[in-house]
C-alpha cells in the first residue's frame, strides 16, 4: 500500500450523543465524513454534506446527533444535527446524509477535506479497471479507544476487497439484506460511519490497455496517454499506481455499517450449549458502495436545492459582483 496522503484523514468526522461528550471526548459514539457535489454552474465550487450511517443518527438506535471537526488551532467545534434533517436511503441501506451550511469563515477555521462526488466508484470504474478481489483498501475512522480528546484523531486501516458486491447476493446481516461488499480491513466496533477507500495496481496491456483508456477519454484525457502534448491513442501498457485524485483514484469504495460476525456456542463441561453463543470478530467489513450515497444525493429535494443555490449565486454575482464561494475540496 503507498503512503496515504494526509488530507485523506481530515475527512473524517466525529459523531456523539450531547455536546458534553463531544467536548470531553467521553463515551462511544460513531463515525463519519465529508462530501461535496461540485456546483453544475460555478466551476470550482460545491456543496458540502456529512454522511454517516443511519443507525449512528437514529434516536431508537446509537442516537448520536452531535458532530465533532477539528479546529486548525487546535480543539474542537461541534454541529448540533436533529434526525429529521437528515436524508436516507429509500431502499433500507443503512445510510444518511445530511446537507451542511456551515459560514465560510467558520469553515476556513477548521481542519477538514471532503471527497468530491465524481470520486465515488461506480460499477462502470469496476468494470473498465477490472477492480476486484484482492484490491487494496483502507479505512478511516474512529478508533474508539484513542480517538483523541483535544481533535479528532482519525485512524487509518488498511486491507482488501475479500467480496465484491452483488445486488443477487445481498449482506443478510444486521441491517440487511443489503447489496455491499465485504473488506478484510480489521474492522471493529466504533467504525460504523468510516469511509472506505479502494485503489488498484494493475498492468493493462493489449485489450485491456484500450478499455482503461478509453473509459478514461471519456471523462478526461488520461494522463498515461499524453505524450509531448500530443493524445496517443492505446499506449501498448498503462500502470495504474496513482494517488491523483484527478486521475485513477483512490476511489471511495462505500461505507462502513458493521463488521460481520461469527458466532460459537459454548461448552460447559465439555458439553456444547448451543443456547449459549458468542461473538467473534472476523475483521471484516460490510461496506455499502458509494453508488448507494449517490443515491441520496441525487434525491430531487437535495437536486433542487443545489440549482436553486446555483441560481441565487448566479443572480448575485450578475447584480452585486459577489465573488464565488471557495471550493470545499
Amino acid at each position: 500500500m503507498p503512503r496515504i496522503p494526509d488530507q485523506f484523514a481530515d475527512c473524517s468526522i466525529y459523531f456523539y450523543e450531547n455536546e458534553l461528550d463531544a467536548t470531553e471526548g467521553g463515551n462511544t459514539g460513531g463515525c463519519g465524513f465529508l462530501v461535496h457535489v461540485p456546483s453544475d454552474l460555478h466551476p470550482g465550487t460545491g456543496y458540502l454534506y456529512a454522511v454517516t450511517n443511519k443507525h449512528v443518527v437514529n434516536p431508537q438506535e446509537a442516537n448520536c446527533n452531535v458532530i465533532r471537526m477539528t479546529r486548525k488551532a487546535g480543539g474542537i467545534d461541534t454541529i448540533p444535527t436533529t434526525f429529521d434533517a437528515w436524508f436516507t436511503h429509500p431502499g433500507g441501506d443503512d445510510i444518511a446524509v445530511l446537507p451542511l451550511d456551515i459560514a465560510t469563515e467558520t469553515l476556513a477555521g477548521l481542519k477538514w477535506w471532503s471527497v468530491p462526488s465524481d470520486q465515488f466508484i461506480t460499477p462502470e470504474i469496476i468494470d473498465a479497471y477490472r477492480v476486484g478481489i484482492g484490491d487494496e483498501a483502507f479505512m478511516v475512522g474512529r478508533l474508539v479507544n484513542h480517538e483523541g480528546r483535544q481533535k479528532n484523531a482519525a485512524v487509518v486501516r488498511f486491507g482488501n476487497i475479500s467480496l465484491m458486491a452483488d445486488a443477487s447476493e445481498p449482506i443478510r446481516h444486521g441491517h440487511g439484506p443489503v447489496e455491499g461488499f465485504l473488506v478484510e480491513c480489521r474492522s471493529l466496533s466504533g467504525f460504523s460511519g468510516s469511509p472506505v477507500f479502494i485503489m488498484t495496481t494493475q498492468v493493462y496491456r493489449g485489450e485491456d490497455a484500450e478499455r482503461v483508456v478509453k473509459f478514461r477519454a471519456g471523462n478526461q484525457i488520461p494522463r498515461e496517454a499524453i505524450r509531448d502534448g500530443k493524445e496517443q491513442r492505446f499506449p501498448g501498457q498503462i500502470v495504474v499506481q496513482s494517488l491523483d485524485l484527478t486521475n485513477a483514484g483512490p476511489w471511495l469504495l462505500g461505507i462502513d455499517w458493521g463488521h460481520y460476525p461469527l458466532y460459537r456456542s459454548v461448552e460447559r463441561g465439555g458439553v456444547r450449549d448451543v443456547s449459549l453463543r458468542v461473538e467473534l470478530n472476523t475483521g471484516i467489513a460490510c461496506v455499502s458502495p458509494a453508488w448507494k450515497i449517490t443515491d441520496i444525493l441525487n434525491r430531487k429535494e437535495l437536486v433542487n436545492q443545489r440549482s436553486d443555490e446555483d441560481r441565487k449565486l448566479k443572480v448575485r454575482q450578475e447584480h452585486e459582483g459577489a465573488p464565488a464561494p471557495e471550493n470545499p475540496a
